[in-house]
This record gives structure tokens, sequence and C-alpha cells, in this order.
């Protein structure tokens, strides 16, 4: 693991169990004392909440005793509650952390397709090749991830957009293409 996902994975814990548990204990203080202001068990409740929404955004991992997972079902939940988008997924709900590349790029797809007016997103994720389908109002803008390295052929259908991923699959790819 990189020194990038590395900080990020540190990032995500304090959030989670840092913050989050220290927010906890003060909610539990102001509950000893019934008086206490009603609004301030809200707000608190909803940094909490927010906190914990966040970190499942930026590293969605569980553990199992030594091994780590990807959460890759939670990480689509907190995107459609944020956005209101309704997110179908199929697949592994868990990726070992050594999927952690192929969930990056799928992280930077689906979370790109916010910034368009998306109707609806499918994500499939099966044996380290991923596909998103995702259906616009308007007609597909090009080359959404120019300039990455995210290597993927894209099939443009009327106003339905299919991504796919996989291992194997280079720029010279002749499915790979952008309209």
């Amino acid at each position: 693991m990189g020194y990038y996902e590395h900080s990020l994975m540190e990032v995500a814990d304090d959030l989670h169990e840092r913050y989050a548990q220290l927010l906890t204990s003060v909610l539990a203080y102001m509950e000893m004392d019934e008086s206490k202001q009603e609004e301030a068990e809200r707000v608190v409740r909803y940094v909490i909440s927010d906190m914990r929404n966040r970190s499942t955004e930026i590293f969605p991992h569980v553990s199992y005793h030594e091994e780590t997972y990807l959460h890759v079902a939670a990480f689509l939940q907190v995107l459609e509650k944020k956005h209101g988008v309704l997110v179908s997924y199929k697949g592994e709900k868990l990726l070992p952390l050594s999927e952690m590349k192929s969930f990056r790029q799928l992280q930077r797809v689906v979370t790109k397709m916010f910034d368009y007016n998306v109707q609806a997103i499918d994500v499939m994720v099966l044996e380290g090749e991923w596909s998103v389908r995702f259906s616009l109002e308007e007609e597909f803008v090009p080359c959404l991830l120019n300039g990455t390295d995210i290597k993927a052929s894209v099939d443009v259908q009327a106003k339905e957009v299919m991504w796919h991923w996989g291992r194997e699959e280079t720029r010279d790819d002749p499915n790979h293409h952008c309209r």
C-alpha cells in the first residue's frame, strides 16, 4: 500500500474512531443532565453521522481479525443517500485490500457521475472487474476522466453509458473511446 492510501486510511480511521467516539462521549455527558440543550444533542448526532459517512466515503473498510476489506456496498449506499440518486449494486460486498487500485478507479468514476445530471447508476463488481451503467438527461460529455490513468471501455447508446474496467484492458483497446 502506497503512502497516499496509507494516509487516507489514517484519516478515515481518525474520523470514525477518534472524532466520532469523542463526540459520542460528549453526547453521553449531555444526556446525564436532561435540562441541557436539545438542539446541541441534535447537532452532535448529526456530526457523528456525518463523520461516519465521510469516513466510509474516503475509505470504506471493515476489519476481520488481521484482514482488512473494502466495503464497496457501504460506499455506494453513502453516495446514494448523499446525492439522492438511486445506486443499485451487484457483486461482491467486500473486496480484499489488494483490490485498492481497482476500487479507487471505480470510486473516481462513480463520484464523477454526480457532477452531471445522473438519473440512476448501476454498479457491478466481480473478480477484479467492474462496470458502471448510468443514464443522463443530457448527452454523454466528452471523456469524463480525460487525463487519468483509468483504462476502460465505454459504450454509449443514446443517453445511457456503460463504463467497464478490467485489469487486462489498455488505452489501445479498440473498444475504448469517449465521445
